[in-house]
């Protein structure tokens, strides 16, 4: 099968390398027509200036660890091995090392029959008048909107973020979130564009819903403890009164910006991070082959 390549679609494979192999495209081809150079260097950075960039990472925050660092460097443009990180977390960090080992968890099997096949969506509540909503792939797990709102869970937010995710995704299949209000305009436009007696949207307990369970998980280590901490600073301190509507408008405009800032970051970084349980692909290339592979045609039976 052949397929026409752009320029821009080449720029966005080569991020994906080994996606190109999906579609038989060769490195000779490549070569020839785009004049592009398809390799990747690690970086010459010493162990001492390593261990100095990643005493800044875990000095603004003491939870992420191996994956985070290396996802944050590989999108300032450095590329460090993976055991090169290991080692310099624990020449850096070794307690928190040692602290985030005994921290990994089981998980049972979770499987869903590719890209768009089923999105996690939920909210959550950690941070004084500030819900962060947010929605993952079932499939591929790219976290497709994560975004912090201090307008008291309104429907409307939370689709305002649904229709940005679906402009770079796609619509799903289907999606799974809890009976909460704010997720009934998101519940509306699924049972109209994919219909409404298909299951296209599930509501039920976020307990159960295991895939944005672990994001919420990792949104706290990464972005949520460090607000979390600061607020309650000043609450303790008396700097703020939680019960001053004025005291809460100050500090929403003063941090609501930052935390968003902040979880655009851990969102990228998420997307780009090697997840250990496929074979170190990150979540963003198990969608974009996830999504070649269903395009395929099924193979031709052979005749009776």
């Amino acid at each position: 099968r052949r397929y026409h390549i752009t320029k821009e679609h080449l720029k966005f494979l080569i991020d994906y390398l080994y996606i190109l192999f999906l579609i038989n495209v060769s490195f000779c081809v490549l070569f020839v027509f785009s004049n592009f150079l398809l390799f990747r260097s690690y970086s010459l950075l010493s162990d001492a200036q390593l261990d100095e960039r990643i005493k800044e990472l875990i000095g603004q925050n003491e939870e992420i660890g191996a994956e985070s660092v290396r996802a944050h460097l590989r999108g300032e443009g450095v590329g460090v091995q993976r055991e090169r990180v290991r080692q310099s977390l624990i020449r850096v960090d070794p307690q928190g090392a040692a602290r985030r080992a005994m921290q990994q968890q089981l998980r049972r099997q979770y499987r869903v029959a590719g890209p768009n096949s089923l999105w996690h969506i939920d909210g959550t509540h950690k941070l004084i008048r500030i819900v962060i909503h947010g929605a993952v792939d079932g499939y591929s797990r790219p976290v497709v909107f994560l975004k912090a709102s201090d307008d008291n869970n309104r429907s409307a937010t939370v689709m305002e973020s649904f229709e940005a995710a679906i402009t770079s995704y796609g619509v799903p299949s289907r999606v799974r979130c809890d009976r909460g209000g704010e997720n009934n305009c998101i519940c509306v436009f699924m049972e109209q564009f994919r219909g409404g007696e298909r299951g296209s949207a599930f509501r039920g307990r976020s307990t159960h819903n295991q895939r944005i369970e672990r994001l919420w998980r990792d949104v706290w280590h990464e972005v949520s403890n460090v607000y979390h901490d600061l607020f309650t600073f000043l609450e303790t301190e008396q700097i703020i009164d939680i019960n001053n509507e004025v005291h809460l408008w100050a500090l929403h405009f003063v941090f609501l910006s930052r935390v968003n800032r902040d979880l655009a970051a851990f969102a990228s970084q998420w997307n780009h991070h090697g997840l250990r349980t496929e074979q170190r692909q990150s979540p963003l290339q198990l969608f974009v082959s996830g999504s070649l592979v269903m395009q395929k045609p099924p193979p031709l039976k052979p005749p009776p």
